[in-house]
């Protein structure tokens, strides 16, 4: 959820590996190493410093953004259609 907050106020996200905002969002994100702050810091800085690198992910929040708020896209929807997936039978 917050990953989506951030894309649709067009802010970049930080973060790892581990979390599957890579498949969503991901020339929308900066990767850190998992649990390590320092490489968290590295990113922000990176973030700071760099004015076309903090553009450049805004402008791919925008292209991302649209998921977020297509209710056939959304959690429900998706949760809906896994179930009818794997439990055909409790649905039909």
């Amino acid at each position: 959820m917050v990953c989506a907050e951030a894309v649709l106020s067009e802010l970049p996200v930080i973060t790892n590996p581990v979390t599957n905002a890579a498949d969503v969002i991901g020339d929308a994100i900066l990767l850190a190493r998992t649990d390590d702050a320092d490489s968290y810091a590295l990113e922000i800085r990176k973030l700071i410093e760099d004015r076309s690198l903090y553009q450049s992910l805004r402008v791919a929040c925008r292209g991302y953004a649209h998921q977020f708020l297509d209710p056939a896209r959304g959690y429900a929807m998706s949760v809906d259609r896994l179930i009818k997936r794997l439990l055909p039978a409790l649905v039909n």
